[in-house]
């Protein structure tokens, strides 16, 4: 199975668990890593836990991102916002 294929296996699950299974991934990876010999400056393992970091990274801020989209609705709903204006940034 690539991690192509793993990845795509885990829009299936739902968010916590998803995390938790690209967690747990990302600490067998480094584990595994350790245990092996480098070959040259990168290898597949090293680019397989960089992926999968910036999965967990990317997946984490969804939620933020969320969140500040519907702060932003609710400022513009109750008239909280206001033009921005370039010349006094």
């Amino acid at each position: 199975m690539t991690l192509a294929d793993l990845l795509s296996e885990l829009d299936h699950l739902d968010r916590d668990d998803r995390l938790r299974v690209i967690d747990h991934l990302i600490a067998e990876l480094e584990k595994e890593e350790a245990d092996t010999p480098s070959i040259g400056e990168s290898n597949g393992i090293n680019e397989a836990v960089e992926d999968a970091a910036w999965e967990a990274s990317f997946a984490k801020s969804q939620d933020l991102l969320t969140e500040m989209a519907a702060r932003t609705r609710r400022n513009r709903a109750q008239g909280l916002n206001r033009e921005l204006d370039p010349d006094t940034l």
